[in-house]
């Protein structure tokens, strides 16, 4: 039966990897007025410019690449904070899929509730790190240049949303951390029942390397059998005499020997 926990992560992980996912691919993450009929909104792969002219609407798009201020947004900062939260929203989509595997797993829930956890944590670090990068270096240092100008800057929803993703993913991993220490651990799966397993000792079967009363062993004198190399009592050796038993090279009385003369019997060579 599927662990409650691993289903709650599977739809946590679910929910947070889509809070990620808006946040990263839209394009307010920080928003400038312009003489209140003109906006431009920043994300981390577009640069959008809406006006308002004369009652009518227009609104254009333009690539890091293809604006005209690239050379001075386009830096070190940038490739960081964009790096770390695209890293941040593949780590969620992989607890989406450890989530949901897990859900349709019969395995114990404890391994499952653990590797949520942990990636949760290693997720929770890129994207906090890449929220507050931004704040400082891309919103506040903005912020302070324009300050003396009637521009107005502000942080836009998508901000909000990699923020909100951040602390949500740092608390389930806290939360899942917690739970799979109180959760049962798994026990090592046993052979079943009356057949002999590898590696598992089977109680009325001979096992391997280990005596078995009943069985002879090999190696092993076992009493009542004839053993290679030793004696045994009532049979036959080789190279030893026996007695009631005829042996090459002795003389037994009754029995005629090659080459000696034995009353009773014709010899040849005698008439």
């Amino acid at each position: 039966m599927t662990s409650a926990a691993v289903v709650c992560g599977g739809l946590i992980a679910l929910g947070l990897f889509v809070l990620q996912a808006v946040g990263v691919g839209t394009h307010y993450w920080y928003v400038l007025e312009v003489i209140d009929i003109s906006m431009i909104s920043a994300g981390l792969f577009q640069i959008c410019r809406d006006s308002t002219i004369l009652g009518s609407s227009t609104s254009q798009c333009y690539s890091y690449k293809n604006y005209v201020t690239s050379a001075t947004l386009v830096d070190f900062n940038y490739c960081a904070i964009a790096g770390l939260s695209i890293i941040g929203c593949i780590l969620l989509f992989c607890n989406v899929i450890i989530g949901f595997v897990g859900c349709a797993s019969t395995r114990p829930g404890r391994p499952t509730v653990q590797n949520l956890g942990g990636i949760w944590f290693i997720s929770a670090g890129c994207i906090i790190a890449a929220v507050v990068w931004f704040y400082i270096t891309q919103y506040h240092d903005t912020l302070t240049s324009l300050s003396s100008t009637s521009l107005k800057i502000k942080l836009g929803y998508s901000f909000y949303l990699g923020a909100v993703a951040s602390g949500g993913t740092l608390i389930a991993a806290i939360t899942m951390c917690v739970t799979a220490n109180k959760m049962d651990v798994p026990v090592a799966q046993q052979g079943p029942t009356g057949y002999p397993q590898p590696g598992f000792p089977q109680p009325g079967y001979p096992q391997h390397g280990n005596p078995h009363p009943g069985y002879p062993q090999h190696g092993n004198p076992h009493p009542g059998y004839p053993q290679h190399g030793h004696s045994q009592p009532g049979y036959p050796q080789h190279g030893h005499s026996q007695p009631g038993y005829p042996q090459h090279g002795h003389s037994q009385p009754g029995y005629p020997q090659p080459g000696h003369s034995q009353p009773g019997y014709p010899q040849p060579g005698n008439p």
